[in-house]
């Protein structure tokens, strides 16, 4: 590839530079980049001076087996549903490693707030226009009970092992009686959850749709809403993505996500749903949650970090709320401190 001389060399080599310059064959290169965040298996760079009108980019780096379950939502779900989805420029993989890089239109940085009434509006409504997505998502990974019933299983071997661990504080240990008294609850009751769920119409989800993943952007005349991080995502249960929206940041209580509005956004496609079921199903949403991100966690619990400790809690206290009126199993009768 020729290399324009007059680009700054630092941005130049910057590889989230070089993959968006290599994905669209051209020289059209950011005049700077700006590092966003990094996980656990990725990072994500704003690129700017690169997207619609000067606009900037996202380039996003993520491992393989997320990234490419992100790639065909945008292009082969998104891209044919009448939905106002985020701009997608593309992809490309890396050569010789387990990662690939997405672009995608910059949605800004105002995020999604539970307390604000326009913007449950406006996520309720777009999650409502998702139902229907069952064809374009056929090919997408299952999200419904069976895959959080995974979970639940491998939390039932995991937590009473972790507990006899030396490394995990007393109020860890505490916390993770707790979540296991509630997990075996749910275990006890699963058959009736399974049943509960079965007749549930089965669409398009993201499995993850928390503030950080979900911006409102400006428009000329208007809002929009923006979901991002798609790499959780498969075919699950409608309205289960809404229970998420309603998670707050500091355990219960939690905030109405919009069930009306949802309800009203699926229209005739739903002829069996109402305000009482759309309920149920975010809590089982936000349970559905707890079970895989509580899985995934439990090694940080050998870091001695206190926010390590302060996400349990509300993992524990979300378990708890989810489980406050299940038309699926009677109300438990468990107390957990916060």
């Amino acid at each position: 590839m020729d290399v324009d001389v007059r680009a700054p060399t630092s941005v130049f080599d910057h590889p989230a530079a070089r993959a968006w310059m290599k994905s669209r064959g051209d020289r059209l290169l950011p005049t700077e980049v700006l590092h966003l965040k990094s996980k656990r298996n990725g990072s994500v760079y704003r690129l700017i001076g690169t997207g619609r009108e000067s606009s900037g980019v996202i380039a996003k780096r993520a491992h393989y087996e997320k990234g490419a379950i992100e790639r065909e939502v945008y292009e082969e779900v998104l891209a044919i549903m009448s939905v106002n989805a985020i701009g997608y420029y593309g992809s490309i993989d890396e050569e010789d490693e387990p990662y690939l890089w997405l672009f995608l239109e910059d949605a800004g940085d105002r995020r999604y707030s539970p307390a604000s009434p326009e913007d449950r509006v406006l996520g309720a409504q777009w999650l409502g226009s998702l139902l229907g997505a069952s064809g374009a998502a056929r090919r997408l990974p299952d999200r419904g009970p069976g895959f959080y019933r995974r979970h639940l299983e491998s939390l039932l071997t995991k937590l009473p092992a972790i507990q006899g661990r030396s490394s995990i504080s007393t109020d860890g240990i505490e916390i993770l009686r707790s979540i296991e008294t509630l997990c075996r609850h749910v275990d006890k009751h699963w058959d009736a959850l399974a049943d509960f769920c079965e007749p549930i119409p089965r669409t398009l989800v993201h499995g993850d749709c928390l503030p950080k993943n979900v911006h409102v952007r400006e428009t000329a005349d208007s809002q929009e809403i923006a979901f991002f991080d798609w790499g959780g995502a498969g075919l699950g249960l409608a309205a289960t993505d809404l229970g998420l929206l309603a998670l707050p940041t500091q355990g219960p209580p939690g905030f109405n996500p919009g069930y009306e509005e949802y309800l009203e956004a699926v229209g005739d496609r739903w002829d069996s749903a109402d305000i009482a079921l759309i309920e149920q199903l975010a809590q089982i949403g936000q349970l559905f949650w707890v079970l895989k991100v509580v899985d995934k966690s439990l090694p940080d619990l050998y870091k001695p970090l206190p926010h390590v400790l302060d996400n349990f809690r509300l993992y524990a206290a979300t378990l708890m709320r989810s489980m406050d009126m299940p038309a699926w199993a009677p109300t438990p009768a468990l107390q957990f401190r916060h």
